[in-house]
């Protein structure tokens, strides 16, 4: 079930997940996939709507003026009488909560084997997310679906589940969809994707703005995300008059952005390991600057771009770099998409993914 009133990472992923689930021949088993409609695309609710696997069943967002908090706890409750009804009629041997939000209903499915996806780090500012009991020790017949080996290190030895409970992914996976392009057919273009806040590096873009002018060669940025740092980035970017070369908007379509652009901002706080973002940019062959953070690394390196640490000097000289580097080597564009297509596949992730159903199944 996905619960959730946004479209970002990891939304994308599980929908994606869920489509290709609608597509398997071979699987005897048979899925319900319970997901707010408002967040669906027309082409995945048609796939969805016509799948004879995958039963799909939606709930509307309730929207009540424009006070955030209340709409929160309204759509909470939509949710809530939508399982409920659910509940009267059906029996579901496994419930997969693949958000956050989807653990409200968590005591409702007493009589089914659950598995909790777990896609974030422990920041500081999530702690609160470890005090719901799920995580203060283990339930009987729970499993943790981690999205890297971070999140499981962290969630073994921040809370008293079982090691055995927990099981990382292999990586992830994205719609390879509008993800081919022409290295020749690319522009002078630098693009950061996400939310402006500070665990996806507001401050290090902030940074980047104020030194804009040591950038070599005609570049230009754009910003793609919305958040608390929205004003912020404007103001600096009028204040500096850089309008002409920094541009930030807001898209559904980040692919037509990344099949143009050279270079990849990954500016994550805790970890850019496996972000959807950072993957549909290498799949659009980007060289990618990212922070050295968490498993960085198993994505960024030498061959496909460079990782940097959280200063303004650093992001200067690694985009410098990498704009000499691509002058004349469109290797690091190729390497990129190879690591997707070569390590990150849906059949992967799906293998993954199906032999902890079964194991639930049992």
């Amino acid at each position: 079930m996905l619960a959730s009133r946004g479209r970002g990472g990891v939304e994308k992923r599980f929908i994606n997940y869920v489509c290709y689930l609608a597509n398997k021949n071979e699987s005897s088993h048979t899925y319900s996939f319970l997901v707010n409609r408002n967040i669906l695309l027309d082409s995945e609710y048609a796939v969805l709507l016509q799948s004879k696997r995958v039963k799909l069943i939606t709930y509307k967002n309730i929207r009540i003026g424009n006070l955030r908090r209340l709409n929160t706890s309204a759509n909470v409750v939509s949710f809530y009488l939508k399982v409920l009804f659910l509940q009267k009629k059906n029996h579901f041997d496994v419930v997969h909560f693949s958000t956050f939000t989807s653990l409200h209903v968590f005591k409702m499915f007493k009589n089914s084997r659950k598995l909790v996806s777990v896609y974030t780090g422990f920041y500081p500012s999530l702690n609160y997310k470890l005090k719901h009991k799920l995580f203060q020790r283990s339930i009987y017949k729970t499993h943790y679906d981690c999205l890297s080996p971070l999140i499981s290190d962290q969630l073994i030895s921040t809370t008293a589940i079982a090691p055995k409970y927990v099981h990382t992914s292999p990586g992830s996976f994205i719609d390879l969809k509008n993800t081919q392009t022409k290295v020749e057919e690319k522009e002078n273009k630098i693009v950061f994707l996400g939310g402006l806040n500070d665990q996806k590096g507001l401050n290090l873009l902030i940074k980047l703005i104020e030194n804009w002018d040591k950038i070599s060669g005609h570049y230009f940025l754009d910003i793609l995300g919305k958040g608390k740092g929205k004003e912020e980035v404007i103001e600096k970017i009028n204040l500096l008059h850089l309008n002409n070369q920094i541009k930030l908007s807001y898209t559904d379509d980040p692919k037509r952005f990344l099949r143009k652009s050279k270079i990849f901002l990954s500016l994550q706080k805790g970890e850019n390991y496996p972000s959807q973002s950072l993957l549909e940019a290498m799949a659009c062959k980007n060289a990618v600057i990212a922070t050295d953070v968490g498993h960085t690394y198993k994505l960024v390196d030498d061959s496909n771009g460079i990782r940097i640490n959280n200063s303004a000097e650093s992001i200067i000289t690694g985009i410098n770099t990498i704009i000499k580097k691509i002058e004349n080597d469109n290797s690091l564009f190729e390497n990129s998409r190879k690591k997707v297509l070569n390590n990150h596949s849906i059949e992967q992730f799906d293998a993954y993914l199906s032999s902890i159903y079964n194991e639930l199944y049992k």
